[in-house]
């Protein structure tokens, strides 16, 4: 898709594409729709801290402990077995 892409802008930069509107392959410039991606709603960047501040409680902090107990657990049974 980047080869595609790259391979168009050459082609609009040294006028291969026509610059004709009627022209069938009009569309295919890469300078026709520049702002396709801005004027989209459905599209953003999204940035830290843009539903606010992360907040935490005490069932995500004993949830996640949890997590890493088994994960140890786990961890040394796999490594006792890879030693086999």
């Amino acid at each position: 898709m980047l080869i595609a892409y790259l391979l168009c802008l050459v082609f609009t930069y040294t006028d291969v594409f026509p610059n004709n509107p009627d022209h069938p392959l009009y569309f295919v410039r890469t300078d026709v729709k520049t702002k396709v991606i801005s004027d989209a709603k459905w599209f953003r960047v999204p940035y830290p801290g843009q539903w606010g501040v992360p907040t935490v409680t005490l069932a995500g902090a004993v949830g996640m402990m949890s997590g890493f107990v088994a994960l140890m657990i786990e961890s040394i049974g796999d490594y006792h077995a890879c030693a086999k």
